[in-house]
Parts: structure tokens; C-alpha cells; sequence
């Protein structure tokens, strides 16, 4: 039986809570905002979900740094309410990245997965479409920097998932596609893009069953049951 050489995984949502972590972050923004200037944290929420589709369909392949991507999408929301920034602005910044690295926690199986990809010599390589800062902050907080070797993301090398960013994780870790296995959230910029490359790739669900026209593809619920699906 033949061992993959290199794991590969997403981050955000993947090997950690972030959606968890971010709502968590955001309501502390919503909340301060509301204290300053009485603007109800529901209508906050709304405005801040239309700026942010807006910027997650443009990507984060641009060379910018965490803090610049978040400080347009807060200023944004502070326009939306006819307020001017200002110190509102960094004070934002401050809340949000203190709170968010408060609520940053691995999801279930990725701490034995790592620890296994690590005890036998499997590298693992982080491919993600966040900002490169931010994700490298991220993997450090989580306390898992001593599990992975590579960190390829979208504003480094300048290309998201659908574009060839996974071409970029084959090239820098030296890996034809057929050797390394990936795991992500998302069947249209994890498994799909994948796929196009040869890469085997598994899609971590945990709502549910998967619909019927999905039932081809290979998940699981927790991140340790990769551990079996290491060795082809």
C-alpha cells in the first residue's frame, strides 16, 4: 500500500472554526458600533453581508494585507450609516482581531490528523484564498505552526483556487497531483478546482447527508478520518 507524500488542506472553515470565529469577532464590531452611535447590530449585519459577498466574489488574490482588506470592508459599513472613519476605524481593527484570535479552535480530528501526517513524514501543505498574513497569524495562534511545512495562499501567489492556485501548491511542494491528497469545505473552490488537477480530494461536510447529484464525491464529518484515507 502506497502512501500519499503530501497533504494538502484548506484553513479556513477546514482545519478551524472560522465562521464560528468571525461571527463571534463581528458581533464585538456590531456591538461597539451600536455603543458609539446607536445603530442596530441587525441592520449592521445585513449591510456588512452584502460588503462582504462583494468582496469575497473579487477573491483575496490581490497583494494586500489582512488589516487593508478589512480596514475597506469597515469603512464600508461605517458609510453605509453616514459615519465618517476615524479612530471608529482602527478602534474596529483592534476589536475584531483581539476577539477573533479569543475564538479561533481547531475542528474536531485536525490536532490527530496533523500529528499523524507528522509522525510519518507526510508534508503538509496549507493552500488557502485568505490573506497571507492573516492565515500564517492564524496558524500560529491555532498552535499548529510545528505541523505544517508550506503555506501557499491567493494574495502570495496571486491567483485563487479556481484560477490556479493548486497548480502553484503542485509546484512548490515538488508533487505531481496523483500524490498528494486535499481536504476543504467546499465543492466549488476545493473539490472541483481539485480535481481539474489530479489531485484526490475529500470534502469535510458536517451537515448532514450530501445531495443526491453529490453522492460521487468522498467526506467525511471529522478531520481524523483522513488518517485512513492517507494510504491508496
Amino acid at each position: 500500500m502506497q502512501q500519499y507524500h503530501v497533504l494538502g488542506l484548506d484553513l479556513d472553515n477546514t482545519l478551524h472554526d472560522y465562521r464560528g470565529a468571525s461571527d463571534a469577532a463581528m458581533g464585538a464590531v456590531f456591538s461597539y458600533i451600536e455603543d458609539e452611535y446607536g445603530v442596530d447590530p441587525v441592520e449592521q449585519k445585513i449591510a456588512y453581508s452584502k460588503i462582504l459577498k462583494e468582496a469575497q466574489e473579487v477573491g483575496f488574490a490581490a497583494p494586500k494585507t489582512s488589516t487593508e482588506y478589512r480596514s475597506e470592508r469597515f469603512e464600508k459599513l461605517l458609510l453605509t450609516f453616514s459615519i465618517l472613519p476615524g479612530y471608529d476605524l482602527a478602534n474596529m481593527l483592534t476589536i475584531y482581531s483581539d476577539a477573533l484570535d479569543k475564538h479561533l479552535r481547531l475542528n474536531p480530528g485536525a490536532i490527530e490528523l496533523l500529528r499523524y501526517a507528522k509522525s510519518h513524514n507526510i508534508r503538509t501543505v496549507v493552500v488557502t484564498e485568505g490573506p497571507h498574513d492573516a492565515q500564517k497569524h492564524t496558524i500560529e495562534a491555532l498552535g499548529i505552526a510545528e505541523y505544517i511545512d508550506d503555506l501557499v495562499s491567493a494574495s502570495e501567489e496571486g491567483v485563487g483556487k479556481t484560477d490556479g492556485l493548486f497548480s502553484c501548491a503542485l509546484n512548490r511542494t515538488n508533487c505531481a497531483g496523483e500524490n498528494m491528497i486535499y481536504i476543504g469545505d467546499s465543492i466549488e473552490r476545493d473539490i472541483k478546482p481539485t480535481k481539474e488537477v489530479g489531485i484526490p480530494s475529500v470534502l469535510y461536510y458536517t451537515q448532514g447527508e450530501l445531495g443526491i447529484g453529490q453522492r460521487n464525491i468522498s467526506w467525511v464529518t471529522s478531520l481524523d478520518r483522513m488518517i485512513n484515507l492517507l494510504f491508496k
